[in-house]
C-alpha cells in the first residue's frame, strides 16, 4: 500500500490532571494487517505480520499474559481523521471517517465509518483501563453487494444480493484468553434479492 502520509494539526494542553491532546488529521490509504500482532488471523489477501513471538499459546491459542492498558490513563485525547481508505487484507473501507476520544482511561471510538462493497460500514468501539480491562465493539454494514463480498472472502461470484449485517460484542478480562472466554453479544445478517447461480 506504500508509505502512510498523515497531515493535519493539533494541540496539547497540560493544565489538567493529565495532558490533553487534540488532533485533526487526514491520511492516505492505511493497511492494517502489517501492524497487527504476528499471530493474528488475517483475511484473504492480508500481508504477513511477521514471525511469531512469545506470549501466545502454542498452536495459535490466545495468550494468558496480562494485557497492560495503563497507557490509556496517562493522557486524554480527542482525535478526528479522514482516511482515503483502510485496508484489512482484501477488505477495504473507502473514504473512512474516524472520531475517537480518550478520557479518564477510557478510549471511545464513536465513529469509524465509510463505504464497503458498495454499501456502508460503521464501527464503534470502547476499551477501558480498569483493574480488569473492558472492551466493546459494534459493527453495522448496510446495503452491501453480496457478490463483491463473496468474491473478496471466497473468490466466488455464484451468489448475489444486498446484505445487512449487525454485531454487538462485549468482553472483560485481563488477558486475550479471558477476553475471548468472556466474550458475549449478538449478531445478525439479512440478504434481500438474493440469488445463487445454478438454482
Amino acid at each position: 500500500a506504500g508509505p502512510i502520509r498523515i497531515t493535519g494539526n493539533g494541540s496539547v494542553a497540560s493544565t489538567g490532571a493529565r495532558p490533553h491532546i487534540v488532533l485533526n488529521l487526514t491520511s492516505n490509504r492505511i493497511a492494517v494487517d502489517p501492524w497487527l500482532p504476528p499471530d493474528t488471523p488475517t483475511p484473504q489477501g492480508a500481508a504477513p505480520a511477521g514471525a511469531p513471538t512469545g506470549g501466545s499459546a502454542p498452536g495459535g491459542g490466545w495468550s494468558r499474559d496480562r494485557i497492560d492498558t495503563s497507557a490509556l490513563s496517562t493522557v486524554d485525547a480527542d482525535v478526528t481523521m479522514g482516511i482515503e481508505a483502510i485496508e484489512y487484507g482484501s477488505y477495504i473501507v473507502d473514504n473512512a471517517q474516524l472520531a475517537a476520544a480518550l478520557k479518564d482511561g477510557v478510549l471511545n471510538v464513536s465513529q469509524l465509518a465509510g463505504g464497503m462493497f458498495g454499501g456502508t460500514f460503521d464501527l464503534t468501539a470502547m476499551l477501558a483501563d480498569r483493574p480488569t480491562p473492558e472492551a466493546a465493539v459494534t459493527v453495522k454494514v448496510r446495503d452491501a453487494d453480496v457478490r463483491q463480498a463473496a468474491q473478496t472472502a471466497a473468490d466466488t461470484d455464484t451468489v448475489s444480493g444486498i446484505l445487512t449485517y449487525d454485531t454487538d460484542l462485549k468482553a472483560k478480562g485481563s488477558s486475550e484468553y479471558e477476553l475471548v472466554s468472556n466474550l458475549n453479544g449478538a449478531g445478525s445478517f439479512q440478504v434481500r434479492d438474493g440469488t445463487v447461480k445454478g438454482f
